[in-house]
């Protein structure tokens, strides 16, 4: 009897233990598994937000806040609640307690928002054309000009330029509606400008850009809109400590094409005799088998200044192309500082940009500085833009489309024609059959004459 009396005392212990670890279970998940509850604000205004998304992450356990902002919803300790809210950035919360209070900030894309005119609108509640581009895509490309860069980053606008240092370029958005005036109207942080070559702005100010293509912009801007709108987005402080940031670089360019020209006299010696010589016409100096001594001037006589300039033929030939076209260098350097607090931003930068050009002598220099604030005073914003440039440039003499520009007189002048004269004067044709081309060197000295700095275009 005593043996079965333990036996049954035994069973007796067993079960009670195991009553209480079950109640004790039964307690602990009761403590991690709760009611939670709190209220979704915007940190900004500390006013609630209504409808606020409030999810348990990895499950389909939601729910939206009140009127108030408040919401309740079940979830374990250590459960991560996601809340969203339209215009504002994601929250996730890590649940420690029964009470989980969450504040939200705004936030808002940049390439989401369209600056159309007096106002901004979201991208999606327009309806219609325009092009966004932002300082990223921008700065991909080393370009002197604001419009030199936006090539190819936008549908339905064309970009065309000469390629010289700081050129003009045409920005066409609608084709050609006139026979005077195709430019777009460029708006500038509010401002309307007449720099349609947008060679005076630096690229790394910008913050964004939109082309408004339709007609829909003329309701705004009238009929200056009716060749489209360039709306440009500066960089503005922020909030928060103050910012140093330095951005440069340093390269070389090179033309990618070379003019296939005869550089080799006694090969142009072989065309011209075979152009001409069905005709008789042969000109002297090519005529024979060997080139004369001097193809101008009086040999017997001294050299003279311009009476007598003896010019004696390069019969190895001259290379204009090279004489004339080379690599050349391209800088640019940024610095610019930024911050402000809650009640009042600013940010300054400065630019220089420095680009010499393939063809010798041309080059494009810009000095900028460029800042603006921004002050709160109640209901009240005060704030300005200040832009100042500085441009030195110089390109082809006569211009691109000159027939008398160095591009042409490398292609008219003929590798017979020397760079030199025998006093060390600039040569020239000089004599029937060598043609009308100019020496392309002496036009990229008179360039250097023009400017009347040789240390800058040389040194």
């Amino acid at each position: 009897m005593k043996k079965l009396s333990a036996i049954m005392e035994k069973t007796f212990l067993n079960a009670v233990r195991t009553y209480i670890l079950m109640a004790a279970l039964i307690f602990v998940g009761t403590l991690s598994y709760a009611q939670i509850s709190g209220t979704i604000i915007d940190t900004n205004t500390g006013e609630p937000l209504i409808g606020a998304s409030v999810i348990v992450q990895g499950t389909t356990n939601g729910t939206i806040t009140d009127i108030d902002g408040s919401y309740n919803i079940d979830a374990n300790l250590g459960d991560v609640l996601v809340v969203s809210y339209v215009g504002y950035d994601d929250m996730a919360y890590t649940v420690d307690g029964s009470v989980a209070n969450i504040g939200m900030a705004q936030g808002v894309l940049v390439d989401e928002v369209v600056v159309t005119g007096y106002q901004s609108q979201r991208k999606r509640d327009i309806t219609g054309a325009v092009a966004i581009i932002d300082n990223d895509d921008l700065n991909v490309v080393p370009a002197a000009s604001l419009s030199q860069k936006l090539a190819g980053k936008a549908s339905g606008v064309t970009i065309s330029t000469s390629g010289s240092p700081g050129d003009g370029t045409n920005i066409r958005i609608r084709g050609f509606n006139s026979l005077t005036a195709n430019d777009p109207l460029v708006v500038i942080d509010g401002v309307p400008t007449r720099d349609n070559f947008l060679n005076s702005i630096n690229p790394n100010d910008i913050e964004s850009i939109q082309v408004l293509k339709d007609a829909a912009s003329a309701s705004v801007y009238g009929a200056r809109a009716s060749n489209g709108v360039i709306v440009i987005t500066t960089k503005k402080g922020t909030p928060g400590k103050t910012k140093v940031s330095y951005n440069g670089y340093y390269g070389t360019q090179s033309p990618v094409n070379r003019f296939d020209l005869i550089t080799d006299s006694n090969k142009y010696r072989q065309y011209v005799q075979a152009a001409t010589s069905a005709s008789g016409t042969v000109p002297d100096v090519y005529a024979g088998s060997t080139f004369p001594e001097f193809y101008n001037g009086d040999p017997s006589q001294p050299y003279s200044f311009p009476d007598n300039l003896l010019m004696r033929p390069n019969t190895v030939g001259t290379d204009w192309w090279n004489e004339t076209i080379g690599s050349s260098p391209i800088t640019e350097h940024n610095l610019n500082i930024s911050g402000g607090n809650e009640n009042s931003t600013f940010s300054i930068t400065g630019n220089y940009y420095d680009q010499e050009g393939t063809i010798n002598t041309t080059f494009f220099e810009r000095f900028s500085i460029r800042a603006n604030s921004s002050f709160k005073a109640g209901i009240f914003t005060f704030g300005e833009n200040l832009s100042v440039s500085r441009i030195n440039q110089l390109g082809q003499r006569s211009g691109n489309n000159s027939e008398q520009n160095i591009i042409t007189n490398i292609i008219r002048s003929q590798p017979l024609t020397p760079v030199f004269d025998e006093g060390g004067n600039f040569a020239g044709p000089r004599a029937p059959g060598m043609g009308l081309g100019n020496n392309p060197v002496k036009g990229i000295d008179d360039d250097k004459d023009d400017v009347g700095n040789f240390n800058r275009l040389f040194g």
